[in-house]
């Protein structure tokens, strides 16, 4: 059983160690994450998104290879980024301040998976990139989640 209540936790693998010990910086894995903004709270859902990356950065838990944040056609947002393991994503879910970002997400937008994406079957679709304040655009900063 997966030791975070959080509902996420069905859509993230497991860390697989088989007790060696995995290297934060030699084994990064890269994440795709498929949000479909709810009604009326894409402006809210981006401002809390906007502060994930650098809330996971804070921790230690992602790579310095900065995130990716794409706005589909039909609304759907796609957040690329590298955590630095497979170990350092499940800390993730140990991290009160983390959870707590996951929650305020999960009640903003809904998950989906890749194959839900509108664009899944195009070989060159054309998406729409988001920036946040500390990447260049306005939206609100991850002290906003730590309360």
């Amino acid at each position: 059983m997966n030791p975070c209540p959080h509902s996420i936790s069905p859509w993230f693998p497991q860390a697989e160690t088989s007790g060696v010990l995995v290297s934060n910086v030699q084994n990064p894995v890269t994440t795709v994450v498929v949000y479909k903004p709810l009604e009326d709270k894409e402006a809210e859902f981006l401002q809390v998104l906007g502060a994930h990356w650098p809330l996971l950065g804070k921790h230690g838990l992602v790579t310095r290879t900065p995130r990716v944040t794409l706005r589909c056609p039909s609304g759907r947002v796609v957040e690329i980024f590298e955590w630095r393991s497979k170990v350092a994503a499940q800390e993730a879910f140990s991290i009160p301040a983390i959870r707590k970002c996951w929650e305020r997400i999960e009640s903003l937008a809904n998950l989906e998976s890749l194959n839900r994406l509108e664009i899944a079957d195009q070989p060159f679709p054309f998406l729409e990139r988001l920036s946040f304040s500390h990447e260049g655009a306005e939206t609100s900063s991850q002290a906003d989640l730590e309360v």
